[in-house]
């Protein structure tokens, strides 16, 4: 078994004196797996994101230390929490990357849910429902980019979160699912999705805020019918081609429109997004003909030719 590299308070001497004189440091503190309680005293006092990825085990007397830093926070090579490290870094106030985490019971989600910033916990791969309930409490984003399913009831549980939540890893979302998350009030990413039939799509049409469709590679008549009703920003950056049925509806969503996908507009398409109210990347189309062209400068807000959009 290979020896643990401890990130001493020697070493983390070093690196903030480094840091100091806008020098690159010798000190990768990624690459520690251990952290000596002293050094995490001092480390804390670096002033950007903090990586401490390489961390395979936390002491509390640490782990209450690096709460204090004011920044983000990579400790993302932990694999396990015990309930009095959670509480610990749960009062970190910032973005804190727990993804190493392959689960977490429902008391360690109870005392994570007190933190204040986005919370990454992507390496769970299921979610009960009793623990999702838990750790929507979370004040600020929840970052579960490792479920691949979302049952009805887990579904409800997260609807009670408030911030950005993060789903790109589903690989499907029933009807009934898409539903359940009706409530939610924050934007939502669901990148992941590569289909989803014309019902999902007019449940996921009454959000209460932005949402992220861009593995979608196909829309229906009916699904852009029911987008159009959506009354915030849609990302549909996967969608490639759009016939003119489809275009002439989902030209009636008022928001921003993100359609980086598609290469061609069709004479009509064009017309029906001229009209289109909010703002419109059409960052795919790489020539623009004359009449396409003279369509398109009559849309009254920005059009993005080129993707400034954070696919989140």
């Amino acid at each position: 078994m290979p020896s643990q590299q401890v990130l001493t308070k020697e070493a983390a001497s070093r690196f903030l004196v480094a840091e100091q004189f806008d020098m690159v440091s010798s000190v990768n503190t990624a690459q520690y797996s251990a952290l000596d309680s002293k050094a995490a005293g001092l480390i804390v006092r670096h002033k950007g994101d903090l990586d401490l990825s390489g961390l395979k085990s936390l002491s509390l007397e640490s782990a209450r230390a690096i709460a204090r830093h004011k920044n983000a926070l990579d400790l993302s090579g932990l694999p396990i929490l015990s309930v009095e490290q959670a509480t610990a870094l749960a009062r970190h106030r910032g973005d804190l990357n727990l993804s190493g985490l392959a689960k977490i019971s429902t008391p360690v989600a109870l005392a994570l849910s007190g933190h204040r910033g986005t919370l990454d916990l992507t390496g769970l791969k299921k979610l009960d429902v009793e623990t999702a309930i838990v750790i929507s409490g979370v004040k600020g984003n929840l970052v579960l980019r490792g479920l691949t399913e979302l049952p009805e009831e887990t579904a409800a549980a997260l609807a009670n979160h408030r911030g950005i939540l993060y789903l790109g890893g589903l690989k499907k979302l029933s009807a009934k699912s898409a539903r359940a998350l009706e409530s939610h009030k924050g934007p939502i990413g669901l990148k992941g999705l590569k289909t989803l039939s014309d019902e999902a799509i007019e449940a996921l049409s009454t959000l209460k805020d932005s949402m992220h469709l861009g593995g979608l590679t196909r829309l229906s008549v009916e699904a852009a019918r029911h987008l159009s009703k959506h009354k915030f920003n849609i990302h549909l950056g996967g969608v490639k081609t759009m016939t003119d049925a489809a275009a002439i509806h989902l030209a009636r969503h008022k928001g921003t429109l993100h359609l980086g996908g598609l290469t061609t507009l069709s004479l009509v398409a064009a017309r029906a997004f001229s009209q289109h109210k909010g703002e419109l990347c059409l960052s795919g189309l790489k020539e623009i003909p004359d009449a396409i062209s003279a369509e398109l400068v009559k849309h009254e807000e920005m059009i993005y030719y080129e993707d400034s959009y954070d696919a989140s």
